[in-house]
């Protein structure tokens, strides 16, 4: 090749490479290294590692403290991976879990409020009363009424003859 020549190839390389770089500028992602990916779904088996804990152990004293020391993490780094891959805090995922059931128990036992309070992880009456008000609009007993009356209104259903036949409730 020629010196003229040399110059021409070496400056249409560089045009490329300028070309291709500014192709990437527009995608605007940069490539991912294997190791933060891994990271990334070690950091989710993680959280899902510690909802299916709450979710099996909602009735005792649980703590994010204690979670994160279960994790092998910091308090702050496992709240952030938390809040990242469940979509709420630790605090309103364990309300949740634990309003969740105690509606269940509301529902289909006869148990008493209290007990189900209790049985549910929340260690004072009038804490769980406004949780579950958060979460329902209405308190647990309003909650069971309602509840009680709707399968009482399900009991009688009008007959082909035009009477009312009496279905038994199972508990």
């Amino acid at each position: 090749l020629g010196e003229g020549e040399a110059e021409r190839d070496q400056f249409h390389r560089l045009a490329s490479i300028y070309g291709l770089l500014s192709e990437l500028k527009k995608v605007g992602v940069p490539a991912e290294s294997p190791d933060r990916a891994q990271t990334r779904r070690d950091d989710e088996v993680i959280v899902k590692d510690c909802m299916e804990y709450i979710n099996r152990h909602f009735g005792e004293e649980l703590t994010l403290t204690f979670l994160a020391q279960r994790a092998c993490l910091s308090y702050h780094h496992f709240s952030k991976l938390f809040k990242k891959y469940s979509g709420s805090n630790f605090k309103d995922y364990l309300n949740h879990v634990r309003v969740n059931k105690a509606r269940f128990m509301l529902k289909n036992t006869r148990v008493p409020i209290t007990d189900i309070c209790h049985s549910c992880g929340f260690s004072e009456h009038k804490h769980f009363i406004a949780v579950f008000r958060k979460y329902h609009d209405m308190t647990p007993t309003e909650f069971r009424k309602n509840c009680l009356l709707a399968a009482t209104q399900n009991l009688t259903h009008p007959s082909p003859d035009g009477g009312h036949r009496q279905l038994a409730l199972s508990y």
